[in-house]
């Protein structure tokens, strides 16, 4: 595969220099007045367009053969699958076809691999809690999608987009609040242990995204006075995905749960992070509860 991706590069050298050559002579040609004198004008815009399309396709080919896993790289993941299949067995015996997925790893501070598999273990679902799911993101996205825009202007209904996973659509909200409700649920802490913290823990908001959090979970009740002296709903819907991106954030730079990357053991829980979790999913829940929306704890 080096030997590709060697003669892919060169050749990608090759086409860009061609490219800024042939750029230069139109430019050339344009600017001492030999635009409609010259007949190899046309051909060399032509030319230049086929030389960028195929350099295109030559980036892509040279992307892809790049995150092409290795002989060695395979070895190492199929060993990894092995060794984590046969430890969730024996922690989860009753669970059928447990959720197994080990990746290289997309940023240093987590190592070379990751086993992303504890979110799927959490979310196996029961046949009642997958018809809740289905119940709940079925309405859910056809009513946010109404209220999501502004009920003045028209909007072109699309069951494509209602559906959508990404951005400001039901269907990513809801997923975002049972992904936050499962962190306490994996770091084994219950309601009556988030209570005392809520008691006695003191709130540290040490890293700008922890600020940015809360400023964001402290706009909530202005939200609200708003959408009450002009019923616009879809403030509420903006607010709610504003809140989710900041908790995205927040989540991805500040540790909640700390853990041992060996043993996967639980090291420490910082609470006040937790709390932090747990304010969030308290305001993303009561908005769902005023736009009639049902969210479900497991997804």
């Amino acid at each position: 595969m080096d030997v590709l991706v060697s003669e892919c590069s060169a050749r990608l050298l090759q086409q860009e220099e061609e490219i800024k050559s042939l750029t230069a002579e139109i430019d050339r040609l344009k600017n001492c007045g030999c635009l409609g004198a010259s007949p190899n004008l046309e051909q060399l815009q032509e030319e230049n367009l086929k030389l960028k399309y195929r350099l295109n396709i030559l980036r892509k080919s040279l992307q892809a053969e790049r995150n092409k896993p290795t002989k060695n790289m395979i070895n190492i993941i199929s060993r990894l699958q092995e060794v984590f299949g046969h430890a969730i067995k024996a922690a989860y015996p009753d669970l059928e076809n447990p959720p197994l997925l080990v990746t290289p790893s997309q940023q240093a501070k987590f190592g070379d691999y990751q086993c992303n598999s504890a979110m799927g273990i959490s979310q196996v679902l029961t046949a009642e809690e997958l018809n809740a799911a289905q119940t709940s993101v079925a309405y859910g996205c056809i009513k946010y999608a109404d209220l999501s825009h502004n009920r003045l202007n028209d909007y072109i209904f699309s069951f494509d987009k209602m559906l959508d996973d990404r951005g400001n659509t039901a269907a990513y909200l809801l997923y975002a609040f049972t992904r936050i409700r499962s962190i306490a649920r994996l770091a084994n802490i219950d309601e009556e242990m988030l209570q005392k913290a809520a008691r006695e823990t003191k709130i540290l908001l040490d890293h700008e995204k922890e600020w940015k959090l809360g400023r964001c979970i402290l706009r909530f009740p202005e939200i609200l006075q708003k959408i009450l002296d002009d019923l616009f709903l879809h403030t509420l819907c903006d607010y709610i995905y504003e809140l989710a991106t900041a908790f995205t954030e927040f989540y991805d730079s500040c540790y909640c749960v700390e853990k041992d990357r060996q043993t996967g053991k639980i090291l420490k829980v910082n609470m006040w992070r937790m709390l932090l979790c747990e304010a969030v999913a308290a305001v993303m829940a009561k908005g769902f509860d005023i736009l009639g929306i049902k969210p479900v704890q497991r997804m």
